[in-house]
């Protein structure tokens, strides 16, 4: 959950903040004595904690904000006024339409705020003077290392990329203030935006045990050699009113150590008496092992189970389809070599619930 942080009001004389800095519209308060709002103000941002933390490289969550520190997050800031158009260079009242271009920053300690990368001399800052009041809203992404061109259209940005199964992706948007919007009047309140990044892709995690086989003697029989198969080009909407990821295709993902190497094999050994609880399963590639991968109604997948020729292929399904933001566990009971049930387990990034499977083998 985003932490609450708390900002020292500072005291401006002779300047009226009751004018609100509409979102829809902005209009020039003659209430307020400009003369006192010529100084510069720097753009601030700030992170939250994410929610269940970050997965960087399929390395396993990281949790808490200060996990951030040292990895860049790419801002944007647009106008919030009516009637703008994101490709344009001026707001209707005269303010810059785009005020913050994609431009990263970093956490670089435990007290929340993000710095820019940049110049100081390129360091952002809000329209002052008539246009103190000029508002607007404030977007994230953290895009761990992946390669994208953009494209903007007029009232959104879009990243065309693809992934490969190891990377994170994240977005946000900072909710306004309770009064007013993002504009210089309220950064010299002291109130700036935070975010609390979203994941925007599943977390995919595969156990294997053996399976009771009542009247046979127990075998032990080796697993390795997983894939699974899903979209993985598209586009990743990072500022706009539906922020999220859209990906089509179908790539074929191997599944990993957490350290990137191939996944070693597993063995499991059946029973003829009791069947091993979801507690005793071994994950492949271990604990922190994991596939990051685009949200979808189904995936396919193949594993290669003791001694058959071919790989087992089928699809992995729920009725509600995979999630972003959702954690899910395949454990595969091995049942001889000819027989492999799938069960999942889904959870939210911190906690969860417990499902049906819906895949026989």
């Amino acid at each position: 959950m985003m932490k609450q942080l708390n900002f020292i009001l500072l005291a401006i004389p002779c300047v009226l903040f009751s004018a609100a800095c509409s979102r829809s519209s902005y209009t020039a308060d003659r209430r307020v004595d400009y003369s006192q709002v010529d100084d510069p103000m720097a753009v601030q941002v700030y992170l939250g904690s994410p929610g269940g933390g970050m997965d960087v490289k399929s390395a396993g969550a990281v949790d808490g904000v200060d996990s951030f520190a040292g990895k860049n997050i790419k801002v944007y800031a647009f106008s919030s006024e009516e009637g703008v158009d994101w490709r344009e260079e001026k707001a209707p009242s005269g303010a810059p339409v785009c005020l913050v271009n994609g431009l990263e920053a970093r956490v670089e300690g435990s007290d929340h705020r993000a710095w820019w990368l940049c110049e100081p001399s390129r360091t952002p800052v809000y329209p002052n003077m008539e246009l103190c009041l000029a508002p607007y809203d404030f977007y994230a992404c953290y895009l761990d290392d992946c390669n994208y061109t953009e494209t903007r259209t007029s009232d959104a940005v879009y990243l065309n990329l693809s992934i490969n199964g190891h990377q994170d992706l994240m977005s946000s948007t900072a909710p306004q203030p309770k009064e007013g919007s993002f504009c210089y009047v309220n950064a010299r309140r002291n109130v700036h935006p935070v975010f609390v990044m979203q994941h925007a892709l599943v977390k995919m995690r595969f156990r294997v045990k053996g399976g009771l086989l009542e009247g046979v003697n127990p075998e032990e029989i080796a697993v390795d050699d997983l894939k699974v198969t899903g979209p993985s080009q598209g586009r990743f909407c990072v500022a706009g009113k539906e922020q999220g990821l859209v990906l089509s295709g179908s790539t074929v993902f191997p599944y990993q150590n957490a350290d990137g190497t191939p996944a070693d094999e597993v063995t499991v050994w059946t029973s003829s008496d009791v069947e091993t609880p979801d507690s005793d399963a071994t994950f492949i590639g271990g604990e922190e092992a994991c596939l990051l991968m685009a949200p979808a109604s189904e995936y396919a997948y193949s594993v290669h189970v003791g001694n058959r020729e071919k790989a087992y292929e089928n699809k992995l399904q729920l009725p509600q389809g995979f999630q972003a933001g959702k954690v899910y566990t395949f454990t595969l009971s091995v049942y001889g070599h000819n027989n492999v049930v799938v069960t999942i387990d889904e959870q939210p990034w911190e906690k969860g619930e417990e499902l049906e499977g819906t895949d026989d083998v």
